[in-house]
């Protein structure tokens, strides 16, 4: 895991959507930050970490934002405002989705898989 790479901040079930979108682009995960679950271990074949331990996660240069929006959207916006001004947030475009030419993705967009846009 070192090097620098994304973190994914939550692994339920929109983070593990997210996960899967961001493999199929082709992105670099090198952790999984998740409250519910113990640094060191594994979660999607991820190590878990402590995204504070610049030592662990190798300075993480952007993340993704797992955490599901359902139906508030509190926690999701909380983590995104946390970290957007520290980290780069890629927009995350699944490449099964279809997308129109002319549209622009802003940082920390997530288009999953089968969308049409």
């Amino acid at each position: 895991m070192k090097g620098r790479g994304l973190i994914l901040f939550g692994c339920g079930g929109h983070g593990r959507v997210v996960l899967d979108a961001a493999l199929a682009q082709g992105l670099r995960v090198v952790g999984i930050a998740d409250p519910g679950l113990a640094p060191g271990t594994l979660a999607l074949g991820v190590p878990v970490v402590d995204p504070g331990a610049e030592n662990e996660t190798g300075g993480f240069h952007g993340f993704l934002n797992g955490v599901g929006a359902n139906p508030q959207t509190a926690k999701r916006r909380a983590v995104f405002e946390q970290h957007a001004s520290l980290a780069y947030a890629p927009a995350l475009i699944h490449p099964s989705a279809i997308c129109g030419r002319e549209i622009v993705f802003g940082r920390g967009a997530q288009v999953m898989a089968g969308t049409v846009i």
